[in-house]
C-alpha cells in the first residue's frame, strides 16, 4: 500500500534543488553509527526554503526507518507544564510514547515563535536527552541567539545552518525540472528572482503548465511574492519605513526620521523593525536582505513609481546634507557610494560598454584573499586587454601577484550573491613606491599618464588613483559583462567622490564616450593604439554637483544643500562675470566647490532660464542686463526695464540677495539636473 506521506514527500522531493551541503551534512549524520546529541540552528528569512529543507531531511530519514518528532512553536504552549504535556502528545503520535529511540530527528519549526520557553528548553528540558542518538533541528528566521554557541553545555553541540539565495545554476535546474523550456524570457526572469527560493517556486508553479515563459515578468507574481514577504509585518505603521530601506541603502533612526518628517518615528518602532527576519544590523543601522530589498524596489517600481521618485528625493536630500557634513576621507567615501547607488537608475544607461545604472544583487569586496587569486588570473586571460601597456600578457599576472602582496587594499572585488569573484579592478595610490612598481612591470607608464608630476613619498598624502587592472567573468550565466562593468565604474566613481584624482587608460571607443559623458577629460598619450588618459579630479570639484551634471534620466533625484555664499561675494562674481582670470579670483568657486567655468554656468543658468524663487522675472532680468548682457550703464539698463532709476538700484540689491539665497540652498543643482549639465 502506498502511503500518502511518502507520495507528498517524494512529490517534493522530485522539485527539490540544491543545499548540497546541507544535504551532505544530514547523510553524513544517517551514516554515524553513534552521533552526538546535537542541535542544528537552521535559520532564513521567509521564503528561504527552510520548510523545504526540514521535509526533504524528514524524508530522508524516514527512508532509513528514523522516528522524526516534529513540532511547531506557533502552536506549542509558551509554559514549562503545559509543553511537557504537549511533548507527551506529539511523542504518542509519532509512535514513540513508550521508549524513547536510539536514533531520533526532532525538528522544532518556527522556534523564534516559543518565546519564554526558550530559555527552559536550553537549560533543562533539553539537557535531558541521552548523550547519543538525537538530532535537534531548531528552524527560524533569525537563528538562535549567541547565548547557544557560548553556554558550556551546549556550545560544541550547536551547529550553525544559515540558508541564502540559490545560485543561477540550480534555480536553471528547478525549472527545467518543472519542464519548463530554456529561453532567453527564463534567463531574464530567474535575473529578477535573486535566487530567491519562494520566487523560484511562485513563479515554476505559474510556468509549469505552460512549458514555456511567454513573458519576462507577471505582475501578479511580484504581488503574491512580496505579500508573503511582508507576511510578518503586522505594524501598519512599519511599512513607510520598509520603504525607506528599499531605497536608503543603510538607515539608523535619525534617518528614518528625517525622511518621515513631520511624522515622528518613535524608538518603538524603530526597534520593531530591526526585529523582523529580514533587516540585519550592520555598521551604521539597518540594511534590508539583498533579495527582499531587491524584490521590494521592484514593487514599488511598478505599483507606485510617484511614492518611488519622492523618496528617493528625500533620501538623496538627506545624505547630501551628511556628506556635506562629513569631516574623514571613510565617510564621504561611504556616502558618496550610497548616493551613487540611490542615483544608479538615473545614471547614463545607454553605453554598450557599461551599464553605470545597473541594478542586482552584485556586492563589491575590499577584502581580497588568496583564494580569490586564481579567478581573478583567470579573468585577466579572459579579459586581455588593460589600459597600462604591458610588454606581455603575462606581466598583467604579474603586476597582480605584486599588488596582492604589497598593496591588497588597492584591488576592488565584485561578487556574485553567493560570493564568488565575478570581477575586479585594481586602483592604485600614486606615491614614490606605487610609482616604482608600475615602472617595474609597465615601463613608461607614469612618464605618458604624469608627465613633470612628483608624487608624495608618504602613502597617507596620496590623492591620485591610477586604474591599472580590471577583468570581468565574460562567461558567467547570470550577470552580463555589461553589468559588471557598471558596478565597477560606479564604485570607483563614488571611491573619487571623497575628494580624490582618478586617472585611467582607455583605448576602447564605447568606454572612452561613456567616460567623456561621465565628466572625465582627455589627454592624448603618444600612443598608436589610440589610448588616451581619462581624468576626473574631484580634489577641488563639488561631488554632488558633478553628480547632478552626469543625471539624465527621467526620475531624477534632486539635491539641495547650504552653501557659504555671500552677498558681497557674489557681487564680485557678477561684476567679473566676463572676465575669466577675475571671476576665478573671487572665491565664488570655491565657495561652490567647483571650477570657475562651471560657477560661471550656474550663474548663467540661473539668470537665463526660468527664474528659481526667492528670484522673480523682474529683479531676474534686472541682474541679467547688467551683469550677463551689460547693455550699458544704469540709466540704460532702467529705460529697458521701464523702471525708474531708484526702483532699478532697489531691484537690483534686492535680486543680489535673492540669488544669493538661491545658490546658498543649493537649489541650483535641480537646475543643473533638469538640464542635464
Amino acid at each position: 500500500m502506498n502511503w500518502l506521506q511518502d507520495i507528498v514527500h517524494q512529490d517534493r522531493s522530485d522539485r527539490f534543488v540544491g543545499r548540497q551541503a546541507e544535504i551532505a551534512a544530514f547523510q553524513q549524520w544517517l551514516t554515524d553509527n553513534q552521533p552526538r546529541t546535537q542541535i542544528w540552528d537552521v535559520h532564513g528569512i521567509a521564503g528561504m526554503g527552510k520548510s523545504s529543507l526540514l521535509w526533504e531531511w524528514m524524508g530522508m530519514a524516514q527512508a532509513q526507518h528514523i522516528p522524526v518528532l516534529w513540532m511547531d512553536g506557533r502552536s506549542c504552549p509558551k509554559q514549562p507544564a503545559s509543553f511537557l504535556q504537549y511533548f507527551q502528545d506529539a511523542l504518542e503520535s509519532a509512535g514513540m510514547a513508550n521508549q524513547w529511540p536510539e536514533r531520533v530527528l526532532w525538528i522544532f519549526d518556527n522556534f523564534n515563535e516559543v518565546g519564554a520557553l526558550e530559555g527552559w528548553l536550553r537549560e533543562d528540558w533539553l539537557s535531558r536527552l541521552p548523550d547519543l542518538g538525537a538530532l535537534v533541528v531548531l528552524s527560524s528566521r533569525r537563528g538562535l541567539d549567541r547565548v547557544w554557541y557560548t553556554h558550556l553545555g551546549w556550545d560544541q553541540r550547536v551547529r550553525s545552518f544559515p540558508l541564502n539565495a540559490l545560485p543561477y545554476e540550480e534555480v536553471q535546474a528547478y525549472f527545467l525540472r518543472m519542464g519548463v523550456e530554456d529561453s532567453h524570457e527564463l534567463q531574464a526572469v530567474i535575473q529578477r528572482l535573486h535566487g530567491y527560493p519562494l520566487g523560484v517556486a511562485v513563479v515554476g508553479d505559474y510556468f509549469a503548465t505552460r512549458n514555456h515563459v511567454k513573458e519576462a515578468w507577471d505582475l501578479s507574481l511580484l504581488e503574491q511574492i512580496t505579500a508573503e514577504l511582508l507576511r510578518e509585518v503586522t505594524d501598519p505603521s512599519l511599512h513607510p519605513l520598509l520603504d525607506i530601506l528599499t531605497v536608503l541603502p543603510v538607515a539608523n533612526h535619525a534617518a528614518f526620521q528625517s525622511l518621515m518628517a513631520p511624522v515622528e518615528v518613535t524608538l518603538d518602532q524603530f526597534k520593531g523593525i530591526s526585529h523582523l527576519s529580514f533587516v540585519r544590523t550592520v555598521q551604521g543601522g539597518i540594511t534590508l536582505h539583498d533579495v527582499v530589498r531587491a524584490q521590494l524596489f521592484n514593487f514599488m517600481q511598478e505599483y507606485n513609481p510617484t511614492g518611488l521618485k519622492r523618496l528617493r528625493i528625500k533620501a538623496v536630500d538627506y545624505l547630501s546634507r551628511l556628506y556635506r557634513e562629513a569631516t574623514t576621507l571613510r565617510e564621504r567615501s561611504h556616502l558618496a557610494y550610497q548616493l551613487m547607488e540611490i542615483s544608479a537608475a538615473s545614471l547614463p544607461r545607454e553605453s554598450s560598454y557599461a551599464d553605470v545604472g545597473a541594478l542586482t544583487a552584485i556586492s563589491r569586496d575590499r577584502q581580497v584573499d588568496a583564494t580569490d587569486a586564481q579567478a581573478i588570473h583567470r579573468m585577466i586571460d579572459e579579459w586581455g586587454r588593460q589600459s597600462l601597456v604591458l610588454p606581455t600578457p603575462k606581466a598583467a599576472h604579474a603586476l597582480f601577484d605584486a599588488v596582492l602582496a604589497q598593496f591588497p587594499q588597492a584591488i576592488r572585488v565584485i561578487r556574485a550573491p553567493d560570493g564568488a569573484p565575478i570581477g575586479f579592478f585594481v586602483s592604485l595610490p600614486m606615491h614614490h613606491t606605487t610609482a616604482a612598481l608600475i615602472e617595474l612591470y609597465a615601463p613608461g607608464t607614469v612618464a605618458r599618464y604624469f608627465p613633470d608630476e612628483t608624487f608624495p613619498q608618504d602613502p597617507e598624502q596620496a590623492d591620485t588613483y591610477l586604474g591599472t587592472l580590471v577583468g570581468v567573468d565574460a562567461h558567467h550565466p547570470l550577470y552580463h559583462p555589461r553589468d559588471i562593468l557598471g558596478i565597477i565604474i560606479r564604485d570607483g566613481l563614488s571611491f573619487l567622490g571623497s575628494g580624490l584624482r582618478g586617472v585611467v587608460g582607455s583605448g576602447e571607443p564605447r568606454l572612452k564616450a561613456l567616460l567623456g559623458l561621465l565628466g572625465f577629460e582627455s589627454h592624448p598619450l603618444g600612443l598608436e593604439d589610440g589610448v588616451e588618459a581619462f581624468v576626473l579630479d574631484m580634489r577641488h570639484r563639488d561631488f554632488l554637483i558633478w553628480v547632478g551634471s552626469v543625471i539624465r534620466a527621467f526620475n531624477r533625484p534632486v539635491v539641495k544643500n547650504r552653501y557659504g555664499v555671500d552677498e558681497e561675494t557674489l557681487r564680485r562674481a557678477l561684476k567679473a562675470y566676463h572676465s575669466v582670470d577675475d571671476f576665478n579670483r573671487t572665491g565664488l568657486p570655491e565657495m561652490l566647490g567647483c571650477e570657475g567655468h562651471e560657477a560661471r554656468r550656474i550663474l548663467g543658468i540661473l539668470l537665463s532660464e526660468s527664474p528659481v524663487p526667492p528670484l522673480t522675472d523682474v529683479t531676474q532680468r534686472v541682474l541679467r542686463m547688467t551683469f550677463i548682457d551689460h547693455i550699458g550703464n544704469a540709466d540704460r539698463i532702467a529705460m529697458a526695464l521701464h523702471l525708474s532709476r531708484p526702483t532699478y538700484y532697489r531691484q537690483l540689491r534686492q535680486g543680489i540677495s535673492d540669488l544669493c539665497n538661491v545658490l546658498q540652498s543649493g537649489e541650483f543643482v535641480a537646475i543643473l539636473i533638469d538640464r542635464g549639465e
